[in-house]
């Protein structure tokens, strides 16, 4: 020791040793200890003479290493209408805390689209309620790359199983991803529908190929509900101009005002508009 330690006639000191976990398996375990009586050099403050030890540190508590941690949470959208012909429909969002003080491997990430009520079908008259099913990357409330892809219904079922098996890796800390699909306009359907999804099921690596087991929670973690409706537009009379005279020959005067409003889901494109004199 570069600094020797002294320590008071009847008293006594406690050493602690830090150290980094690196490159370590998980499920090993070790454990600190005093090997031998010459380890330890010391001697009397007063005359300098080396003095005997009674080594009662040849055992100590075991330390076990851990995979890490991996934490998920739900993190919206709220309940919602969505309308048919949607594009890049933000089903759910999820938070992802990754402890494992590594990047973490995701090799599969099993999620389920459910039917409400056992008569919201994910697949009519030939046509699947829900397209294009995507894993994506989530920040800012803005559709990142896409991690992973599902097989959309293919038959008349309410309940399909989201199997996302591509790999991707999941960053240190927090992060968010999400479940995006199509909605196609020729839908027959309506209904509502939500995902939901039990993290325990999916398969996790750590950065030493270790599986993670600690992975919370082990319940399954269930969506705020889309309601499917058909996009519709309503057109009334706007509040200007009121009962108005004028005078021949002025211009620029306001005659009429319409308001158009997009009804129960999404947003609607008006590409022509005709109104008519009478």
């Amino acid at each position: 020791m570069n600094n020797p330690i002294l320590i008071d006639k009847g008293g006594d000191v406690t050493l602690s040793v830090n150290a980094d976990i690196a490159n370590a398996r998980p499920n090993d375990t070790f454990g600190l200890r005093l090997a031998n009586d010459a380890d330890v050099l010391v001697d009397g403050n007063e005359f300098g003479f080396g003095l005997n030890v009674t080594n009662s540190y040849m055992t100590t508590n075991l330390i076990t290493i851990d995979a890490g941690k991996l934490t998920f949470s739900y993190d919206g959208p709220v309940s919602q209408n969505v309308g048919k012909g949607s594009s890049n429909v933000v089903l759910a969002v999820f938070n992802v805390n990754n402890e494992s003080g590594a990047p973490a491997e995701v090799r599969s990430l099993p999620m389920v689209l459910n039917g409400q009520g056992g008569t919201d079908y994910l697949y009519t008259g030939s046509i699947a309620t829900f397209t294009n099913i995507r894993l994506v990357k989530y920040s800012n409330n803005t559709v990142g790359s896409i991690l992973s892809s599902a097989n959309e219904a293919s038959t008349a079922v309410t309940t399909l199983p989201l199997a996302f098996n591509d790999s991707f890796m999941v960053p240190t800390g927090a992060s968010k991803i999400a479940v995006i699909a199509n909605i196609p306009s020729s839908v027959a359907t309506q209904g509502v529908y939500y995902v939901s999804f039990n993290p325990s099921l999916g398969n996790f690596r750590s950065d030493t190929n270790e599986v993670i087991t600690d992975v919370v929670p082990s319940a399954a973690i269930v969506s705020n509900n889309k309601t499917l409706v058909q996009s519709s537009l309503t057109a009334s009379y706007g509040a200007t101009p009121n009962t108005a005279t004028y005078v021949n020959g002025q211009n620029d005067r306001a005659i009429g005002s319409v308001v158009l409003a997009a009804v129960d889901a999404g947003d609607i494109r008006v590409n022509s508009l005709t109104l008519s004199f009478s």
